[in-house]
């Protein structure tokens, strides 16, 4: 019982010592302040310790900005920056302004939904001028001088003269009425062309961006740490605003005319037309075949429709050699992803979007109640 009144009047030595007070642990008595042994049973006492002073407010550590503040801060001077970079790549090489433009387009968006939460003015409107720009550029990217493919760019065309008789004899050079002598003329390139030129820029805007320091997120390339400071949902908005290239086309939109191959031209069907002239059948009065005289000379009748050519412009493609892409339907993008309708982002499974498990954290979410899509992560298409 002694014991532990003793380890009780200790406890309260200890807890009054570090208080500032001395508490003698043997009486358990109060001793004076500066006092080295106590009065009443000679003890020797602890050595108070002098109180530590608080801390002044100023000198505490600021608490960090909120995640929002700092892309605020960071989004719209680098919106521009690619805006910029993009406008003086459209001419010489419009594959990686195309790469600027999509970027600034991910970023703006992002951008506009920081301000929204702020409840602030999410700056100019930039939407339109983007996406106009990203319409030039695809636009020089499937348009320019293509081979005639006519002449097959020479530039003219050997005349075919037939002979009565049938046989063909080669004439004089005319200049093709197709380039009219170019060898080229303008039309849509090659949609393999295209889609290798949409690739090849984004490849070279990427190691470009990263080679600058930036972040990869998908397709999409961040400022430097900004990546960490993004919920689900932001992410599933930066990942959705660059989706995935149509796999067949490559974001052209547009594949080979089936019906012409690509080349624009079918062969005429005119009445009679054969190779670009008329075959006549000559018959006397009575019904029979003249005979053709070995002195009689080549004729040249030429079609009307075709010109001479024997190829005319395809109706199915109008002579372009392309045709819309029959899987994404002219869109250039990969089809839409069905689990989450495009958006990239879904309810969380594990805590059933609520954020919180039996009043801890989701870890799944981190607390959001949303995760990116597992089937197209994140980006919206399949």
């Amino acid at each position: 019982m002694k014991g532990i009144h003793f380890l009780s009047a200790l406890f309260v030595a200890a807890t009054l010592f570090a208080q500032g007070l001395i508490i003698c642990p043997q009486c358990g008595r109060e001793a004076r302040g500066g006092e080295t042994t106590c009065r009443h049973c000679r003890a020797a006492l602890p050595v108070a310790r002098p109180p530590v002073p608080p801390k002044p407010a100023g000198t505490q550590p600021p608490p960090p900005p909120p995640p929002d503040f700092e892309l605020a801060r960071v989004l719209p001077g680098r919106v521009a920056a690619d805006l910029a970079e993009a406008k003086r790549l459209l001419e010489s090489e419009p594959g990686t302004a195309l790469g600027y433009y999509q970027n600034a387009f991910a970023l703006h968006r992002l951008s506009l939904d920081v301000s929204r939460r702020a409840g602030k003015a999410g700056g100019p409107p930039l939407d339109k001028e983007i996406v106009e720009g990203m319409r030039n550029a695809l636009s020089r990217l499937q348009h320019g001088w293509v081979k005639c493919p006519r002449c097959k760019g020479t530039g003219h065309k050997d005349m075919r003269l037939k002979q009565r008789d049938g046989h063909e004899v080669k004439g004089p050079k005319m200049k093709c009425p197709a380039c009219e002598g170019r060898g080229r003329r303008a039309g849509r390139i090659d949609p393999a062309l295209t889609k290798a030129a949409v690739l090849r820029g984004a490849n070279t805007f990427m190691k470009k961006r990263l080679a600058a320091g930036d972040e990869k997120l998908g397709r999409v390339c961040l400022p430097s740490g900004c990546k960490r400071l993004l919920s689900n949902r932001q992410m599933a908005l930066v990942l959705s605003a660059v989706p995935a290239p149509c796999p067949d086309c490559g974001r052209s939109g547009r594949e080979p005319c089936t019906k012409c191959r690509g080349t624009g031209l079918t062969r005429c069907t005119a009445n009679g037309c054969q190779k670009g002239h008329i075959q006549e059948h000559r018959k006397s009065t009575h019904g029979v075949i003249r005979a053709t005289r070995m002195n009689e000379q080549p004729f040249n009748d030429l079609c009307s429709v075709c010109a001479g050519t024997g190829e005319v412009p395809c109706r199915f493609c109008n002579g372009t050699g392309g045709q819309p892409c029959r899987k994404c339907g002219g869109s250039g993008e990969a089809q839409t992803c069905r689990k989450c309708a495009g958006t990239g982002i879904v309810t969380c499974n594990k805590c059933k979007g609520i954020g919180d498990i039996h009043g801890k954290r989701c870890v799944d979410c981190r607390g959001e109640g949303e995760v990116l899509c597992s089937a197209c992560q994140g980006d919206g298409t399949k």
